[in-house]
């Protein structure tokens, strides 16, 4: 099976400080990528989901007046009404972005990078691919107080939005399947200027059955 995006969403909370996805059918051996966005004085737990699994983040958590994270999962325990949380360990606004990844490795992730710009276009660093088929997973989150607009540019497909940046974390995400190694950078306009988190992840995919057997047979 070839690299596909499976399900996706987002959840906002406005001042718990816990928030939990709608549920979703999930696929076991598929891999979840999490993005959070949270206030510059919170602290994050581990993320968790309703069926068990492990998470990893990637990377370190990117600061400022807000500070985001990343994590993923390959799915071990899957299928109906699979919610996915993020929380922190007091009160406060919580951006919660789900993307499941389907065909990717056990050992998929292969790049990473996340940066705070202030310039638009919003720009990761570019990251070098090491293998043919890649799933890209980009991601923005605003330092911004009022209503915004996210657009995703150097070919990614935008995904989910929070735009009410007067309760919640505002931002988008956005995905890119390529088919050759290379270097690649997320990227994001905004409706209105704002200082900017932009992170980007690169998944390799599952090896191809059929060249399995053929590995085996050579040695």
């Amino acid at each position: 099976m070839g690299l596909g995006l499976g399900q996706h969403t987002v959840a906002t909370e406005g001042g718990t400080g816990t928030v939990t996805t709608s549920p979703v059918t999930t696929t076991t051996g598929s891999l979840v990528v999490l993005m959070m966005a949270v206030g510059p004085t919170r602290t994050y737990n581990e993320p968790t989901d309703s069926k068990g699994n492990i998470w990893t983040q990637i990377s370190s958590e990117l600061g400022g007046i807000e500070k985001t994270r990343m994590y993923y999962s390959v799915l071990t325990s899957a299928g109906s009404s699979h919610t996915f949380t993020a929380s922190i360990t007091t009160a406060g606004a919580v951006s919660l972005w789900m993307l499941e990844i389907l065909g990717a490795s056990g050992t998929a992730l292969d790049q990473a990078d996340r940066v705070q710009d202030a310039t638009s276009p919003y720009e990761s660093s570019g990251v070098g691919t090491t293998a043919s088929d890649e799933f890209l997973v980009g991601f923005t989150s605003n330092e911004f107080g009022g209503t915004q607009s996210h657009t995703a540019g150097n070919g990614f497909t935008g995904l989910d939005e929070v735009t009410d940046g007067a309760i919640f974390w505002t931002g988008l995400s956005a995905y890119r399947i390529v088919s050759s190694a290379g270097t690649y950078s997320s990227s994001f306009t905004l409706g209105s200027a704002a200082t900017s988190h932009v992170w980007i992840a690169t998944f390799k995919a599952a090896p191809d059955v059929a060249e399995i057997l053929m590995s085996a047979s050579c040695v």
